[in-house]
């Protein structure tokens, strides 16, 4: 049964334009809160997106410069498949550079 205010992951997921299994992404790296029932908050989901501004551009397409303006660290990733190419320049969701980051056995 749903409390008020609470959403599902879809919901959470749709708010921040990222695929559902991204979230635990989110939560392992304390960017976003689950409640223990599974469930989001979901005035605590818009205010994480209203703090940090790479939750606004989860599923914004960005070049390195981009990403690089976000965070020093940040770039797409080298043998990565996925993105798009506009104007000779490399683009890739956030979630998706975000996502290849987090992934367990990757080298900094």
């Amino acid at each position: 049964m749903m409390r008020p205010g609470a959403i599902g992951p879809t919901q959470a997921a749709a708010m921040l334009d990222c695929p559902e299994p991204f979230l635990s992404g989110l939560v392992s790296h304390g960017l976003l809160h689950r409640r223990p029932d599974g469930l989001y908050d979901a005035a605590a989901v818009d205010g994480a997106r209203r703090r940090n501004p790479a939750l606004r551009l989860l599923g914004t397409p960005l070049c390195d410069r981009e990403l690089h303006g976000l965070n020093a660290g940040l770039r797409i990733p080298a043998g990565s498949s996925g993105g798009l190419v506009i104007g000779g320049a490399r683009y890739m969701r956030l979630w998706e550079v975000l996502d290849a980051y987090w992934r367990p056995g990757r080298m900094a």
